[in-house]
């Protein structure tokens, strides 16, 4: 990261060595970058210390001692990475900000020299989607939690993990764990209406939600009663003694608008947490982490593609995350007010532990294939956004694409742009069309051919099952 003051051109000190390793007689070509200032700087600091007579306080000892007194004792925690720079954030904006019980007493510094000298802290900056970023500081501070003194140390470990350690007086040591508490805390409470992926990564809520999204009524019905209408009597349901946490999985073949309905999820729930996994996007420690972080915020866990998460079914294979997200399910009671939604392509392949009984997924929207004035909307749509005006008769086109999902309209439309651009032209004539018709029926045809059962319902979607 570089910043306005003391910008430094960090490019003039990369060494760049490449090479090619051997993997199973593959040859695989690897370039390394190494950063020769950074190394020298740690290397000088070394050797500072192994030539340093032990016995002599650094300066960071000194400020210390004078802080916390002779007999010092510590703790420290780590999260990992993209999370880990989100706790860093929030800690810092906290304990700078005199908040939450934190006053800050001396400022954030780095010790270089073997901890005799002090510098500017590195500055860092959270990338914060929609909103102003949020800047802040690793390196060595001094603070009081509720008048207890503490050394506090922030810095990012070889794995890129974010590291908080805290240095108190030993007659104060039982403080440790509440003060680490609260900087923990700090990211949780910056983390409430956020939208994140499944490596702690924030996303957009604005590129991820659309409340213009068109559903079938059926889906729409479902999502409204039992996701965005249900989030407002949570705390009425817990209040009368019933676990109000509720679990929902969207099922139906691939391009039917499972995306699009939790993008209507996330605009219709602006202010609650959500967490959006994909198989790509699981954290080393798999779903445990992400489900406290739900948990903590009262929020919602979207579970894309369940089958590939880790809920196909055991007769078909053994998944390594099946079991975690069995345990974490079973642990919906007294989650607090937590909401989980999983899509699948693949409803019978689910494991029946997750779908025989409600506790764990308690209700199934069935997101088929749209009907005839669902694709007339969605190509009506689809023609207008890319040649603005337009406004053919969509009368054989719509009749032509019954069994159509929504990406396959999609498509049609684009390729009726595609025609008309090789004419020379940026307008979709009824021509443009219905080539497009032709060529789009063919492709389609041929895609089904090997997964017809998933398209044998095309008489749009229904709520409560499998239609």
């Amino acid at each position: 990261m570089q910043t306005k003051d003391k910008k430094q051109d960090t490019t003039k000190t990369k060494l760049a060595v490449t090479g090619q390793l051997n993997m199973n007689n593959n040859p695989v070509d690897v370039t390394i970058d190494v950063d020769m200032l950074a190394y020298h700087r740690a290397n000088a600091e070394a050797l500072h210390r192994l030539t340093t007579d032990d016995d002599i306080p650094t300066l960071r000892d000194n400020r210390r001692k004078e802080h916390l007194g002779e007999d010092c004792t510590h703790q420290n925690k780590f999260w990992r990475q993209s999370l880990g720079h989100i706790v860093h954030a929030a800690s810092h904006r906290l304990i700078t900000s005199n908040q939450g019980g934190w006053t800050l007493v001396s400022p954030f510094v780095r010790y270089t020299a073997g901890y005799q000298k002090e510098e500017d802290p590195e500055r860092k900056v959270l990338m914060v989607p929609d909103v102003d970023d949020l800047a802040y500081q690793t390196g060595v501070a001094l603070a009081n939690f509720e008048e207890t003194p503490v050394e506090i140390s922030f810095w990012l470990d070889r794995d890129g993990d974010a590291n908080i350690r805290l240095y108190v007086d030993s007659n104060d040591k039982l403080q440790l764990g509440a003060m680490l508490d609260s900087l923990e805390q700090a990211a949780y409470d910056f983390l409430r209406g956020k939208v994140l992926d499944g490596h702690f990564r924030l996303v957009s809520r604005a590129s991820a939600s659309n409340e213009d999204v068109i559903l079938e009524p059926s889906v729409r019905e479902g999502l409204q009663r039992h996701v965005i209408d249900y989030r407002q009597h949570m705390e009425a349901i817990k209040a009368a003694g019933e676990d109000p946490s509720r679990g929902i999985i969207m099922a139906g073949p691939p391009g039917c608008g499972k995306t699009s309905a939790n993008r209507l999820v996330l605009s219709s729930l602006p202010d609650v947490t959500v967490v959006i996994v994909s198989s790509t996007s699981l954290q080393r420690d798999g779903l445990r982490t992400i489900w406290d972080l739900v948990k903590r915020t009262n929020g919602l866990l979207i579970l894309e593609d369940l089958d590939a998460v880790g809920g196909v079914s055991r007769e078909i294979a053994d998944h390594p995350i099946l079991g975690q997200l069995l345990e974490l399910l079973d642990g919906l009671e007294g989650a607090g007010c937590v909401q989980v939604i999983a899509t699948t392509n693949h409803l019978s392949k689910l494991d029946a532990a997750l779908t025989a009984r409600p506790g764990r997924f308690d209700r199934i929207i069935n997101v088929g294939v749209p009907t005839a004035e669902a694709r007339r909307e969605l190509l009506h749509r689809s023609l207008n956004r890319l040649s603005p005006g337009c406004s053919l008769n969509l009368d054989k086109a719509v009749a032509k694409t019954e069994g159509f999902t929504g990406a396959y309209v999609a498509e049609l439309g684009k390729s009726a742009f595609i025609e008309a651009l090789h004419d020379g032209s940026d307008t979709i004539t009824a021509g443009h069309l219905n080539a497009a018709l032709a060529d789009v029926l063919e492709q389609f045809g041929r895609a089904i051919n090997g997964h017809r059962p998933l398209y044998d319902a095309r008489g749009g979607s229904a709520f409560g099952g499998v239609a």
